[in-house]
């Protein structure tokens, strides 16, 4: 989590201990488009993508609706 303008932004990080997975599989699902890419915020000279907890919640839903449709392709 970093902070800016006293304010909490999630990053990567925290969003992976979220799902129990890595940040390059965040990263990875991000560029895949299984989830949405998430908002960003200026820090310093670079931005940094920031996640919600409405955005968790909606990139949850998103990461199951893929597995099922992943198990469902390999029974059929």
């Amino acid at each position: 989590m970093i902070s800016i303008g006293d304010k909490p932004y999630r990053t990567i990080e925290d969003a992976a201990k979220e799902f129990s997975v890595s940040a390059k599989t965040v990263g990875e699902w991000i560029r895949r488009g299984i989830i949405d890419t998430p908002p960003e915020i200026e820090y310093g000279v670079r931005s940094v993508r920031y996640f919600t907890t409405e955005y968790l919640g909606k990139a949850k839903a998103d990461i199951r609706r893929y597995r099922s449709n992943q198990k469902k392709k390999k029974k059929g």
